[in-house]
């Protein structure tokens, strides 16, 4: 039984300057690639977290908008015996909004 040379035929020195001039440039690129990607991920991050602080701005605002009403409606409730024909208007088709 004969074994077999496996290992890869000596090339030219001018073909492995070759190939390793391109491994070179594909490791550049790959290394901007994810220079990139990193970029991208950061800039995702930063808005979500600049979303997530206007949403919780916004959700405290409409919360506080809302209680506003309620106090608005609880005092214009308590006028409801003024016979204010703008008082009376409201009342007539607000029960309908609720």
């Amino acid at each position: 039984m004969v074994l077999q040379d496996t290992s890869p035929p000596e090339l030219p020195d001018w073909q492995l300057l070759k190939q390793e001039m391109k491994r070179a440039g594909r490791r550049a690129v790959e290394m901007r690639h994810r220079k990139k990607e990193r970029e991208d991920h950061e800039k995702i991050e930063m808005t979500s977290k600049r979303l997530q602080g206007l949403h919780a701005y916004l959700v405290a605002e409409e919360r506080a908008l809302k209680a506003e009403k309620l106090t608005l409606i609880c005092q214009l409730l308590t006028h409801a015996h003024c016979n204010d024909s703008n008082i009376a208007e409201y009342l007539s088709y607000a029960p309908k909004q609720m």
